[in-house]
Formats: structure tokens, C-alpha cells, sequence
């Protein structure tokens, strides 16, 4: 997926699940731009795709999600797939907050909301899927982490054992490091987080 600084969404790839927005369960192998009325003609300023899902978030705070809905992913409250963006909730929603930014891993969405909440769904009942785990960062640099952290996928604590809520990442275990200012941490290899600091 590519966003332009317009807000136009352009889509390409495997489509089975429906997440390149089109309306259509295809393959798309060339760049096919997305229909500003699939946003309700709200510009888009931050896009985000998951293994077989995508994410959105418009400049007026709203989060759009669509393709597949399994591990519920999507927010919905549902597995099932969406062909096309679907606005989450209803004024409700997200504790009624503006959406700044989200994040997708393979089965599961993160969305960071205007009064500071973390809101992730899809997630198994253990709090991440089997390839990922989630990082946030809050306002003072700190690094949270959480999921499976079994030897293979760590999480940056000293135990190695998973975490299946939000847990401290201890600074000393970075040399004291903090992470530096970000809007987003970059998309995680399947055996690794990224973080960088400042």
C-alpha cells in the first residue's frame, strides 16, 4: 500500500481477503488507486497493513479497517472479511477519541487515540498472535512490550517468558536508553522488534 501526501490510498498484491479496499476478492499485480469515497472523502494521513488486513486513519480521527477479520482483527466484533473500508463504531468507539495513529502485526491492530489510550484488537486470547508482539512508547520514552516471549521472539525483558499484558520493558536492559520521539515503531521482523533511541 502507498498513501501520497494527497491522501489518495494506492493498493496492489494479494486481495483474497479483500485487503486492497477494492470491493473485490482479486489479485491486484499493477497500483490501483482507492475511491475517496470509500473514506467518506475524508483524506487519509496514516495507512497501515497487517498480513491479510489493512488500517486507516483519517485526518478527522476516524480509524477504517477492512480485508480479513480473523482473530477478529478488523474491531468489528466478528471474523468475518470486509471488501471494502469499514468505519469502526459509532461515537462510542474508541472511548469517543480522535485517532492518531495504528499499527497492524499479522492478526491483530493497534490504535493510539488523542487522550493517550491504547486500544489493540485481534489478538488471541493470550494477547498477541504467533508471529508478533506488539511495542508501544509513551510520552516519557518508555518501552512497553508484550505477547509471547519465548526464546525465539523476545521481548526485551530479562525473564524471556511472555507477557500477556503491557509490561515495562526495564531501561537498564538498554544501557539506560530511552526511545526517542516517534510516531510509529517500524514494522516487526518475525523474530525481532525494532526500537530506536535517542
Amino acid at each position: 500500500m502507498a498513501l501520497e501526501a494527497t491522501g489518495a490510498v494506492w493498493t496492489w498484491g494479494f486481495g483474497a481477503s479483500g485487503q486492497l479496499g477494492h470491493n473485490i476478492l482479486e489479485n491486484r499485480f499493477v497500483l490501483t488507486i482507492m475511491e475517496r469515497e470509500a473514506f467518506n472523502m475524508h483524506k487519509v494521513v496514516s495507512l497501515t497493513a497487517g498480513r491479510v488486513h489493512s488500517v486507516a486513519v483519517t485526518m478527522e480521527g476516524e480509524l477504517w479497517v477492512w480485508g480479513s477479520g480473523y482473530f477478529r482483527s478488523l474491531g468489528l466484533g466478528d471474523q468475518m472479511n470486509r471488501k471494502k473500508p469499514t468505519l469502526i463504531g459509532t461515537d462510542t468507539a474508541l472511548g469517543e477519541s480522535h485517532v492518531l495513529t495504528e499499527s497492524c502485526g499479522f492478526f491483530y491492530t493497534l490504535a493510539v487515540t488523542k487522550d493517550g489510550a491504547l486500544w489493540t484488537f485481534g489478538m488471541d486470547e493470550q494477547g498477541a498472535d504467533a508471529y508478533y508482539h506488539p511495542a508501544t512508547v509513551i510520552d516519557d520514552g518508555t518501552l512497553f512490550t508484550w505477547g509471547r516471549g519465548d526464546q525465539s521472539k523476545g521481548l526485551g525483558h530479562a525473564s524471556g517468558m511472555p507477557m500477556w499484558v503491557p509490561t515495562r520493558v526495564d531501561p537498564s536492559l538498554m544501557g539506560g536508553a530511552r526511545i526517542g520521539p516517534c510516531h510509529k515503531l517500524q514494522r516487526p521482523g518475525i523474530c525481532h522488534e525494532n526500537a530506536f533511541s535517542a
